[in-house]
């Protein structure tokens, strides 16, 4: 696994992203984590070389990725039950 698809799994997973992935795919979302790792800014990787920390902007690039990445792997949303008099 490369370096940035390694800290793109590092930073959803701290962040709580991966929480609502169910078990059973939670495979294909880390596969589409790493793919999505790829599309990172060349001057991001860059720095996961170079810098001794991330800056809260890169983290929050790599947090934006992340979350696009796991959009498909989110539950669906449950039906709200009607409240009796309201529609």
């Amino acid at each position: 696994m490369s370096v940035p698809a390694q800290i793109i799994l590092l930073l959803a997973s701290s962040a709580g992203l991966l929480d609502g992935v169910p078990l059973d795919q939670m495979k294909d979302a880390e596969k589409a984590l790493a793919e999505a790792a790829a599309t990172l800014p060349a001057a991001v990787c860059e720095r996961f070389d170079t810098a001794a920390t991330l800056s809260d902007e890169d983290r929050a690039k790599i947090s934006e990725c992340a979350r696009g990445a796991l959009t498909r792997f989110a539950p669906e949303p449950e039906a709200a039950e009607p409240v009796e008099g309201k529609p």
